[in-house]
């Protein structure tokens, strides 16, 4: 719809005021009491706000009620699949996948579509951890492409136990054991939130917080 933009920077704690299209924001997901409850990715897109979202049915509910106050249309994709290619040689994992794009050229933020086994596919130069990999978003499941070519590298499937001691060393969010008990700033997640806003948001009390 044409007030997306309008509903997702009021459902994203960190702002996507002036983002340009075909980029991507990383965010907190934060409830009316400005707790966390979720982590999300959004790509902007020239027609649609893609959002692959880590988040439980309270954040779906402010969802839907946000959607209906905007008049935007919601879909829930099942059918898109999401998978982060991280570490030094992510770049190699993906190249294949950027259309005219060349690998090289996609910065940081950066949303370019391509294509898999003849289907869109859409990799964004993003991640889960501090080495800074990239999303890649299809209409069919990736996992077995990529996880084949990152074993060709060396690489593989990361088991999920082990991607936690990864979140757990670079700071990226473990929830919500990370937030039980605390703030959001007591539990160092401060730089997915944009603190200095003065638009309304969910969860938009946590701009009193200071370090």
């Amino acid at each position: 719809g044409s007030s997306r933009m309008d509903a997702v920077r009021q459902l994203l704690a960190k702002s996507t005021e002036f983002v340009n299209a075909n980029t991507c924001v990383d965010s907190l997901l934060l409830n009316e009491a400005g707790e966390v409850i979720g982590t999300a990715t959004a790509i902007i897109r020239d027609d649609e706000v893609l959002l692959v979202v880590d988040g439980d049915q309270e954040w779906f509910e402010l969802l839907t009620t946000l959607a209906a106050e905007h008049e935007v249309t919601v879909t829930r994709d099942r059918q898109r699949k999401a998978v982060n290619v991280e570490g030094p040689l992510s770049w190699q994992v993906v190249e294949g996948l950027t259309g005219a794009t060349p690998i090289a050229d996609v910065l940081l933020r950066e949303c370019v579509a391509g294509t898999l086994n003849g289907r869109e596919v859409l990799v964004a130069r993003s991640g889960s951890t501090a080495e800074f990999g990239y999303l890649v978003v299809a209409d069919a499941d990736p996992t077995a492409t990529l996880t084949a070519a990152a074993q060709e590298l060396g690489g593989g499937l990361v088991d999920l136990g082990v991607l936690t001691r990864v979140h757990v060393e670079t700071n990226s969010p473990v929830l919500p054991e990370q937030v039980a008990g605390c703030t959001l700033l007591e539990a160092g997640l401060g730089w997915l939130v944009s603190l200095d806003r003065d638009d309304s948001f969910v969860g938009d009390r946590v701009t009193s917080l200071s370090a």
